[in-house]
């Protein structure tokens, strides 16, 4: 059944979802694909990295520059970032991978809100979409990195990562969430994991007395020299987090 558009709540103007594809190349796939890792990672480590409070600084500073009329500043993020929006039927379909989720299912339940490539455009989506803590059981909301990845242990793009998962009380639901999302899309996590690593993806799901939330990394592998969850709990002190994690090719 088709979701509308009240059923997140999302803004007119965000109502036109970017979602990319790669062109054709005379150059070969896997050679091609090395080439963009290794430009990805060249210009991540260029980039400055944003800080929570970096951040909600260039938003305020972008809402008094409006206020007096002048042009905004739009410092970009840097590598797109998708907001999914998941509602499903069954608790079997929360499975990210393994015997009890159907791929079929589980995609069928996704829809994308919005691909965002600069702060702006963050900020315009969250500000305009339900926050976490009003999520229903058994609703989502996923943001992962670029515009074709999804939030499935099936996608070609996770087959060898996997998830940290972790639960908080409800009352802690929407800062654990801006905390996730911010460090996510300022690259505060680029210190955290291998180089052969990365964070790729945030997620928060709805539950009567406690919200789950889940960190995707690119690499399963590489998880041991990873101090991703020593990071969330830096920047969430007096929440108490007790977290797991799965691989997508252990399940």
């Amino acid at each position: 059944m088709a979701e509308s558009k009240e059923d997140v709540n999302i803004h007119p103007s965000l109502q036109r979802p970017v979602v990319g594809s790669r062109h054709e190349s005379p150059i070969p796939s896997d050679r091609l694909s090395a080439m963009e890792d290794e430009e990805e990672r060249r210009k991540r480590a260029a980039s400055p990295r944003l800080s929570r409070k970096t951040l909600e600084e260039l938003e305020s500073a972008d809402q008094k520059r409006q206020e007096k009329g002048w042009e905004a500043d739009d410092p970009p993020l840097t590598t797109p970032w998708t907001f999914w929006f998941q509602r499903t039927t069954n608790q079997s379909q929360f499975s990210y991978g393994g015997a009890a989720a159907d791929p079929k299912n589980f995609s069928e339940g996704l829809r994308v809100i919005y691909t965002v490539r600069s702060i702006k455009e963050f900020f315009s989506v969250y500000n305009n979409i339900k926050p976490a803590n009003q999520l229903f059981m058994r609703e989502c909301y996923h943001v992962m990195r670029h515009e074709n990845r999804r939030q499935m242990w099936e996608d070609v793009s996770n087959i060898n990562g996997g998830t940290w998962t972790f639960k908080c009380k409800k009352e802690d639901t929407n800062n654990v969430w801006q905390e996730l999302l911010l460090a996510a899309i300022g690259e505060q996590f680029a210190d955290c994991t291998a180089d052969d690593d990365d964070v790729v993806g945030v997620s928060v799901k709805g539950r009567d007395q406690e919200t789950q939330f889940q960190v995707w990394n690119e690499n399963a592998a590489s998880v041991r020299s990873s101090t991703v969850m020593d990071r969330v709990r830096k920047l969430l002190p007096g929440v108490e987090i007790r977290d797991f994690y799965t691989s997508v090719k252990r399940g």
